[in-house]
C-alpha cells in the first residue's frame, strides 16, 4: 500500500474495522524510493545472433526525462516494419518492466525508444500447418524486451531517490537551535527560522520523508510539547546519508 503518513494509516485502520470488522495490524513502514537514469543507454538483440534463441529483434534506447515526465514509448523504426501487435507486445512489457529497474525500485520518468525490429514472417513447411519454430510470436517479443531493456538501463545507468518533504516547524523561540541540530542529524536542511509577532519562531527547511517520523516523535520532548510540525511531498532526490539509527531511535 502506498499512503501518505502515520494519519493516513490510521484512517484506512480505522475502515477496515468499521466497515469490514477487520482489524488491520500494520508492518514496518518503508519509504517509497524510485530509480532515476542518470545517462543514454542503448542495447540491441537481433535475431539467430549470438545467444538469441527468441525469434524477433529489438533495440531499445532510453534517454532521462525531467521528473514527472512519466514513460513515454516511441518508434524510430518504421512502423510497417513488422505487424502492430509485436510492437505493442514490446511495449506493454517495457512499461511493465520499468516497474523495478536495475536496482530493484520503479522507474517512473524515461522515454524509451525503439529504434530497431525485425520478425520471421509466418511461415510453414510446405502442406503443413503454421509453424512456431519457424515464425515470430508476441511471446518471442514479450520474452525478448526485458532483456534488451534491462541491458540499456544498466548502460545509461540509475540513481535510488527518495521523496523530500518540504516543512515547518512553529515552536518556542529558545528552542529554535535545537530543534535545528535534530533537523540536520536528520538529514534535513534547514532554510531559516523567523519570529511572528505572537512570539513563537517559525523553522523552515527540508528533509527526507524517511526520517520525517522520528523529526516528529522528537519535537515534543524539545519543545515542551508546543511544537507543531506541518510537512509536504516535495520533489524526489539521490538518498542521501543521513542518522538512520536516530531515525530509527
Amino acid at each position: 500500500m502506498s499512503l501518505y503518513g502515520e494519519v493516513q494509516r490510521e484512517v484506512l485502520a480505522a475502515i477496515l474495522q468499521r466497515e469490514h470488522g477487520v482489524e488491520a495490524r500494520f508492518g514496518e513502514v518503508r519509504t517509497a524510493r524510485t530509480e532515476r537514469l542518470t545517462g543514454v543507454g542503448h542495447a540491441l538483440e537481433v535475431k539467430k545472433q549470438g545467444d538469441n534463441e527468441f525469434l524477433a529483434t529489438i533495440g531499445l534506447r532510453v534517454e532521462p526525462v525531467p521528473p514527472g515526465s512519466g514513460v513515454t514509448f516511441e518508434l524510430e523504426c518504421e512502423r510497417g516494419s513488422m505487424p502492430p501487435a509485436f510492437f505493442d507486445a514490446t511495449e506493454d512489457t517495457v512499461r511493465r518492466e520499468l516497474a523495478r529497474g536495475p536496482l530493484r525500485y520503479p522507474v517512473p520518468d524515461a522515454r524509451v525508444v525503439m529504434t530497431h525490429s525485425g520478425y520471421a514472417p509466418r511461415q510453414s513447411h510446405m502442406h503443413q500447418k503454421f509453424n512456431k519454430a519457424m515464425s515470430s510470436t508476441g511471446a518471442d517479443f514479450r520474452g525478448l524486451a526485458p532483456r534488451v531493456l534491462a541491458t540499456a538501463l544498466r548502460r545509461a545507468g540509475t540513481v535510488v531517490c527518495e521523496p523530500v518533504h518540504r516543512f515547518v516547524i512553529e515552536l518556542p523561540d529558545d528552542a529554535v537551535g535545537t530543534v535545528a541540530s535534530l533537523v540536520g542529524r536528520l538529514g534535513g536542511v534547514p532554510s531559516g527560522s523567523r519570529l511572528t509577532t505572537s512570539g513563537i519562531a517559525v523553522l523552515d527547511g527540508e528533509i527526507p520523508a524517511g526520517t520525517v517520523a522520528a523529526l516528529q516523535r522528537e519535537l515534543p520532548g524539545l519543545t515542551r510539547g508546543e511544537g507543531m510540525c506541518r510537512t509536504e511531498h516535495d520533489r524526489f532526490e539521490p538518498v542521501r546519508e543521513v542518522a538512520r539509527d536516530a531515525a530509527r531511535a
